[in-house]
C-alpha cells in the first residue's frame, strides 16, 4: 500500500493556533496506532487583515484587524491495488434525512457534487446491491470512480479501513473549521485577538479628553479608556473622522520617551502599533494626555528659566492675581461619595513668577489664556529648582 501527499492550506485566527496545533497531536498519535502516516502542520509568522466587526443592529460594516497565520496541514493519500485511490467514506444519513454524508480523504473529489448526494446501494467489488451503513469511494489517476461497501474493503486491499476512516473523518472534520477569517464580535475584539486602528483610536481619545479631561482608569469614574473604545465600536462607521491635530506630534513623542522605567517601555511599544488591541487601550489613552502634560511643562520651564523671580505674594494674605495659563489638566474628585469634576492650572505671572490652583469646577480654558481677580497663596514650594506657589479662593475677574 502506497501513499501520496495532500495538502491543504488554510489561514486561522493566531488565538486558535494552539488548540488547531492540539487537535493535530491528537489525530498524529491516532494515525500511528493505525499504522498510518501522521499529518504534517506548519505555520507562517502572524501578520493582520482587515476583517468586519460583527455588531447586532448596524448595518454599515466597521472594519477591524485581525491577527492571522498561514498554516500548511500536509496528509496522505491511502491508495490500493491498481492504483486506486481510497478518496471518501460516504454514510448513511441521519434517520428521516435524505441524501449522504460525504467525508472526503483527497482533494481529487468535490464532496459537494450532485453524484455524491445519493446514496449508494451497489458495491462494485461484489456486484450485491443492498443498503450499508458504510461505503468507500475510490478513484483512479484518470478520475474513474467506483464504490466499494466497508466490508469489501478489507478483501479489495487487506485492511480494515472503517478504523482508518475514522481516523481520516476526524482529520476531515478538522479541516473543514480550520478556516476561520470571518467577520469577529465585541467579545472576541477585547479579548486581545484582534485590533482597530492607532491613529482612530487616539483621535477619538483626544476628542474625548478635550471634552472631559483625561480620566484613568478608577472606580466608579469611566475613564478616557472606555469612553473612547465605547465610542469607537458602537458609533457610526470611522471613515470619515478627521485626524485629531495632536496624534501625529503625541506618536512621535512617545517613540522617542528617553526614560528607563518600564512604563517609559510600554510607552513606547504601543506608540509604534499600527493596530491597537483592547488590553493595551489605557496606555494608549495616555499617549494624549501624557504629550499635553510634556508641553505645559516645557511652557513652564521655559517660563521659569528666563526669570526664575522668587514666590508670588505673602502666605495666607490675599491679593490681586494676573496670570497666563501655561498648562491645563482636568480630572475627577470624591468628595462625600460624590464624584466632582476638577481642574489643574498652572500659570506665570506678568512678573514671571509659578502659580497652581486647583479649581473645584471644570474649566473650559486652554494654555496662553489670561486670568485676572485676587487668590490667596497657601503654600510656597521648591520643585525643580523653581519656585511654585499654591493659591486658594481664586476668585477670578467677570
Amino acid at each position: 500500500m502506497e501513499h501520496a501527499p495532500n495538502t491543504y492550506r488554510y489561514t486561522v485566527r493566531a488565538t486558535s493556533l494552539p488548540n488547531i496545533e492540539k487537535k493535530v497531536k491528537r489525530i498524529a498519535r491516532k494515525a500511528t496506532r493505525l499504522n498510518q502516516p501522521a499529518p504534517n502542520l506548519t505555520q507562517s509568522e502572524e501578520y493582520r487583515i482587515e476583517v468586519p466587526l460583527i455588531r447586532p443592529g448596524f448595518v454599515t460594516p466597521k472594519m477591524v484587524g485581525l491577527t492571522v497565520v498561514d498554516i500548511e496541514l500536509t496528509t496522505t493519500v491511502i491508495k490500493v491495488p491498481g492504483d486506486w485511490e481510497v478518496a471518501a467514506s460516504i454514510k448513511q444519513p441521519p434517520a428521516g434525512e435524505t441524501g449522504c454524508l460525504v467525508f472526503p480523504f483527497s482533494d481529487r473529489i468535490d464532496a459537494s457534487a450532485a453524484q455524491w448526494q445519493v446514496e449508494p446501494t451497489r458495491c462494485d467489488h461484489c456486484g450485491t446491491s443492498r443498503r450499508r451503513t458504510q461505503h468507500f469511494a475510490l478513484i483512479d489517476p484518470e478520475g474513474a470512480t467506483k464504490i466499494v461497501g466497508a466490508s469489501c474493503i478489507v478483501d479489495h486491499m487487506g485492511l480494515d479501513l472503517r478504523k482508518v476512516a475514522a481516523y481520516h473523518d476526524e482529520l476531515a472534520a478538522f479541516v473543514e473549521e480550520a478556516d476561520e477569517t470571518g467577520g469577529v464580535d465585541r467579545d472576541y475584539l477585547e479579548s486581545g485577538g484582534a485590533g482597530i486602528p492607532m491613529t482612530t483610536f487616539l483621535t477619538i481619545a483626544a476628542t474625548i479628553i478635550d471634552e472631559h479631561g483625561y480620566r484613568p482608569t478608577r472606580e466608579g469614574v469611566k475613564s478616557t479608556k472606555f469612553m473612547a473604545w465605547d465610542q469607537i465600536l458602537d458609533g457610526p462607521t470611522l471613515d470619515d473622522i478627521e485626524p485629531h491635530p495632536d496624534v501625529e506630534p503625541a506618536l512621535h513623542w512617545a517613540r522617542n520617551l528617553t526614560g528607563s522605567s518600564s512604563f517609559d517601555a510600554n510607552m513606547k511599544t504601543i506608540a509604534s502599533y499600527e493596530w491597537l488591541e483592547y488590553p493595551q487601550a489605557g496606555f494608549a489613552a495616555y499617549i494624549i494626555e501624557g504629550y499635553r502634560r510634556h508641553l505645559a511643562d516645557e511652557a513652564t520651564k521655559a517660563a521659569a528659566a528666563a526669570d526664575d523671580a522668587g514666590y508670588w505674594g505673602e502666605l495666607k494674605k490675599r491679593a490681586e492675581l494676573t496670570a497666563t495659563v501655561t498648562r491645563v489638566s482636568h480630572g475627577w474628585s470624591t468628595y462625600n461619595f460624590t464624584d466632582r469634576p476638577h481642574t489643574w492650572l498652572t500659570m506665570v505671572t506678568t512678573d514671571g513668577r509659578i502659580v497652581e490652583w486647583k479649581a473645584s469646577s471644570h474649566l473650559d480654558l486652554d494654555p496662553g489664556d489670561t486670568l485676572e481677580g485676587r487668590a490667596t497663596p497657601a503654600e510656597h514650594r521648591r520643585y525643580n529648582d523653581q519656585s511654585i506657589t499654591r493659591v486658594t479662593r481664586f476668585a477670578i475677574a467677570e
